[in-house]
């Protein structure tokens, strides 16, 4: 079982396009058989608190992991997804670079190996994939493999093939210390960002070759499964600056199980399902008092009518917004979060964008329910 984890990966219809293959050739061959999530969306607008959804099968407000400046530990009360595979008499590895996803915060737990280094490039993950693999081929295997290469400008050199593929002005304009100044979820809307973004995408795809290669060469189809997954998106590719935007909340969640045929899945899925299909793919029992769901894609037994993300950040106005195929819906309290996590929904904002060719809508009151109910879950 093999977890792709790629930092800062939007859902390729933000970029506007409707092919894998333009922008990642060798994924989009890899997972032609698989399941291809379209109406994917995280659960956070950042790192820390959606990555920890996709670990536990929890919103933000159960596991707990939303505090900017605190080193909270995910799991103290839980068990997550390494746990599980460990406990199954899997070898377990994990190997990556990303701060928000580090053993400081509990992320060693479960993992039997632990190679971390702050940014650590996609060539060194994948190295140390292979060579942890040549060791331990002839076993079950839950590996998880952080890619970083997408966030921000994290190396202090730019990779030389992005560099020269992109004229001086734009490179420049990515690489203006000013404009990194702000964290990534309030960038404004920037075409020369987004250009060096696809060439960085690009630039990934050609690395996950070598793992899709080694897969095919040393493995029966049937005897492995790879999903591939982001946290978030990017606000710099759109005008709309609302902090849960669909550029920012739109993500990437392809999934390829063994011999299953799999296709473009329409379903809404959230990044907390991500654990459950994981699981249940593999036979493994988890506990059931979370927040995920199986995609019916995938053996489940409902869809869900609309995707929830939500924003829990410690002196900004708690935030939260639905997705359905009958419109957009926002809410916004008035009152910032309290420093430990408490949301007061005194007179809050909600907003409608409805799509005008469907006729089923929420209210407002409606939209209320759903997020008072959803935080009321703990």
């Amino acid at each position: 079982v093999l977890f792709l984890f790629v930092d800062g990966l939007v859902d390729r219809s933000v970029l506007e396009k409707d092919n894998l293959e333009d922008i990642m050739p060798n994924t989009a061959d890899f997972f032609n058989s698989g399941f291809d999530f379209r109406n994917h969306y995280v659960n956070a607008e950042w790192t820390l608190p959606s990555f920890a959804s996709i670990f536990s099968g929890q919103y933000s407000h159960v596991h707990n992991l939303y505090h900017p400046h605190k080193i909270d530990e995910i799991g103290k009360s839980f068990q997550i997804l390494s746990q599980y595979f460990k406990r199954n008499q899997y070898t377990t590895f994990s190997v990556g670079g990303n701060g928000r996803i580090s053993p400081s915060h509990g992320y060693v737990k479960g993992f039997d190996r632990t190679i971390y280094r702050s940014a650590m490039p996609a060539q060194e993950v994948i190295s140390n994939f292979l060579e942890h693999n040549l060791v331990f081929n002839k076993r079950d295997q839950f590996c998880f493999l952080q890619f970083n290469d997408l966030h921000h400008n994290l190396p202090i050199v730019p990779d030389f093939s992005v560099m020269s593929s992109l004229q001086s002005k734009v490179l420049a304009s990515t690489l203006n210390p000013v404009s990194q100044q702000n964290k990534s979820v309030w960038d404004l809307k920037n075409d020369d960002k987004k250009k060096s973004y696809v060439k960085r995408i690009k630039r990934l795809d050609s690395y996950l070759k070598i793992i899709y290669q080694y897969l095919n060469d040393n493995y029966n189809p049937s005897d492995i499964s790879v999903c591939l997954t982001s946290d978030h998106g990017q606000s710099y590719l759109s005008d709309d600056t609302y902090p849960l935007s669909i550029a920012r909340t739109k993500a990437t969640w392809l999934f390829k199980s063994g011999d299953k045929l799999g296709s473009n899945v329409k379903e809404y899925t959230e990044g907390v399902d991500i654990f459950n299909t994981i699981l249940s793919d593999a036979g493994i029992n988890f506990d059931n008092n979370i927040d995920g769901k199986l995609p019916v894609a995938c053996g489940g037994e409902n869809e869900r009518n609309f995707s929830f993300t939500q924003s829990i950040y410690p002196g900004q106005t708690y935030k939260a917004v639905i997705n359905s195929d009958h419109g957009r819906y926002t809410y916004e309290t008035v009152i910032p979060v309290e420093n430990n996590g408490v949301i007061n929904h005194k007179n809050p904002i909600i907003k409608i964008f409805q799509d005008n060719n469907t006729k089923v809508s929420f209210t407002e009151e409606q939209v209320k329910e759903i997020v008072i109910n959803k935080l009321n879950r703990v």
